[in-house]
């Protein structure tokens, strides 16, 4: 079953991945679906996370998590039949 989770933390995610002495906290959103930093990582690690960086290709660019897809809400659509479906999707922007 394909679960999408959206992580409203991401700075933290992104930031523990990449560099993990730079973290700070994002607002969370009260609907979105969560995942803890603990769980994320772990998926990451054992290869069972699909990774979708959903902000603007400029800042994608600029820094993102290893692996991580971008996939922008304007490309979204497009690109749904693509993602895997034997993976956890985890989607972040900030």
């Amino acid at each position: 079953m394909r679960r999408i989770l959206v992580i409203s933390l991401i700075t933290i995610l992104a930031l523990a991945l990449l560099a993990p002495s730079r973290l700070s906290v994002a607002a969370p959103q009260d609907d979105a679906p969560r995942i803890s930093l603990a769980d994320a990582k772990k998926m990451y690690d054992d290869g069972t996370a699909f990774f979708i960086d959903s902000r603007p290709e400029d800042s994608y660019k600029t820094e993102h998590i290893k692996g991580a897809v971008n996939i922008t809400i304007d490309t979204l659509k497009e690109k749904l039949k693509g993602l895997p479906k034997n993976k956890t999707i985890i989607a972040y922007c900030t």
